[in-house]
């Protein structure tokens, strides 16, 4: 890789409306029980981009190739020189989204097939989901509310040194 490049791990995850459960302590003898909404079919899907230290996200309500060759739009903007890195989901590699990344001279390298361990922002989506357990919400918009705070939380970016 040529210097001066800025170098962002690419990918995507849902949070839908369902509970992400986790292992907890409670007082012994005690069952503690919380009423929550289950509907899988209300979801926020995000699109993430990590480079070292920071991140870019974006909120959509689904994911497909035109969103995310408007999300590749926005790193572009902001980082001249950009080498994406990506797993081998079929919205990454349309036609479209593969004229842009030459045309515009980014450099793409993919990942291996069913390798999640070697993208670092897997790890920073299951740092969200585990801050998230903690949290009850009955509607997308309070999980929204929460996400989006969880998003601003530095502490859960994972350090890229460690890949």
């Amino acid at each position: 890789m040529q210097a001066g490049y800025a170098v962002a791990y690419l990918d995507e995850s849902i949070f839908a409306l369902t509970p992400h459960i986790i292992r907890s302590i409670f007082p012994i003898g005690s069952r503690p029980t919380i009423k929550i909404v289950n509907n899988p079919h209300q979801k926020l899907c995000v699109f993430g981009a990590l480079f070292n230290g920071k991140t870019t996200v974006k909120i959509c309500n689904k994911i497909n190739s035109i969103k995310f060759l408007s999300f590749i739009k926005r790193l572009r903007k902001n980082h001249k020189k950009l080498c994406i890195v990506v797993d081998n989901a079929r919205w990454h590699l349309t036609k479209k989204v593969m004229s842009f990344i030459k045309e515009k001279g980014i450099k793409l390298i993919r990942l291996l097939a069913y390798s999640p361990e070697l993208n670092p922002i897997e790890q920073y989506w299951k740092n969200i989901k585990n801050w998230l357990a903690t949290k009850i919400w009955s509607n997308l918009e309070g999980l929204r509310k929460y996400l989006c705070s969880a998003l601003k939380r530095t502490f859960l970016i994972p350090k890229i040194y460690y890949y």
